[in-house]
């Protein structure tokens, strides 16, 4: 390529051609040099649209998840439920007791009342069918004739707004209810294993005559009792099963029975409903023997495995500490939150 360089001095013009050479060789790179500093950051977009809600899940069962089954029931003196006892899902610390009856034959069929016991809210609207087992620890003071420990399983169906009171004397009273009609027919029989029962705070009864709706006679637990009048009625106790042990033994004081029963399902339980465990004496001897019932303790804890499964809320310290539960309302609430809030701010709500 030529190029022309034209120069000027004073009036001369001077006109120079210059020739361009040929290319030298590439030189080697150099090295990289420091990166500059970081642009500033810009700003986030704009949320994008909430997309499509996904199905409903499909409904759970009618109370908490199961989570196991074969729920052990202690018997357990140290809660009083009125003037029975109560039923612990594991063994209380308190020292052994022995419940003691007398009976003979020629006295109300053989039949005497030891205790009963009385299980917290069943939360649950059925007992599933299954197998109960029964360990109980008793003897009888004497072996001529045949002695057995009878337990009647009741479910207690708590009642709310009725009162009543009692008159009469002696070991049967008349009992008169005020703001409900809570009795049927059914509800009374002569035997104490298989009537129905009223439950006052201070006295408990079996139902041995019916009169009307509001009006029946009963067999006081404690033939002692002093009439009271008003006084709330908090239950009625309706009969599940009974099952009796094997023949008491006196060669052992205070031996383990073990022996079980296997009952269909029960069904149409309110959430409140309870489970009663009442034991009973028995015997077909002409002489008068005493039957005793053992719990407490270390050694002679009686107890029922039952069908009933352990439930997810049965579980002690589930909503305490970090541990929080929702009710079905507040999960409503959390589904129905503003698609707007974030994650984090539903956590931070519910203080997690």
């Amino acid at each position: 390529m030529t190029e022309q360089v034209v120069a000027i001095r004073e009036t001369e013009v001077i006109i120079v051609e210059v020739s361009e050479g040929p290319q030298g060789p590439q030189g080697e790179t150099g090295a990289t040099g420091p990166t500059g500093p970081q642009g500033p950051q810009g700003e986030t977009g704009a949320t994008g649209p909430t997309g499509p809600q996904g199905p409903q899940g499909p409904s759970g069962s009618d109370a908490s998840v199961s989570v196991g089954s074969a729920r052990t029931l202690y018997l357990d003196a140290s809660v009083s439920v009125a003037d029975n006892q109560s039923l612990s899902p594991s063994p209380s610390a308190y020292p052994e007791e022995a419940d003691s009856v007398s009976v003979v034959s020629s006295v109300n069929g053989g039949i005497g009342f030891l205790e009963r016991f009385v299980s917290g809210p069943l939360n649950r609207a059925t007992i599933p069918a299954g197998n109960w087992e029964f360990h109980t620890y008793a003897d009888v003071s004497a072996n001529p004739g045949l002695s057995k420990v009878v337990t009647r399983v009741n479910c207690r169906r708590a009642l709310a707004g009725m009162t009543g009171t009692f008159t009469g004397t002696g070991p049967t009273r008349t009992f008169t209810v005020a703001g409900g009609a809570p009795f049927v027919p059914g509800d009374a029989t002569a035997s104490i294993l298989t009537a129905s029962l009223i439950e006052t705070p201070t006295q408990t009864a079996w139902i041995s005559a019916y009169t009307s709706a509001s009006e029946v006679t009963v067999t006081l637990t404690d033939p002692a009792f002093v009439n009271v009048s008003g006084v709330e009625l908090s239950a009625i106790y309706h009969l599940l099963f009974s099952v009796e042990s094997p023949e008491l033994d006196t060669g052992t004081a205070g031996q383990e029975y073990v022996y079980s029963t296997t009952q269909p399902e029960f069904t149409g339980l309110a959430p409140s409903d309870r489970l009663v465990f009442a034991y009973f004496g028995k015997t077909d001897s002409a002489t008068s023997k005493t039957v005793y019932l053992y719990h407490g303790g270390v050694s002679r804890y009686s107890h029922v495995v039952t069908p009933l499964s352990l439930r997810h809320d049965d579980f002690e310290g589930i909503d305490t500490g970090d541990i929080k539960h929702l009710t079905a309302a507040e999960k409503t609430g959390l589904l129905g939150l503003d698609s707007r809030v974030s994650e984090l701010q539903i956590l931070t709500w519910m203080g997690l």
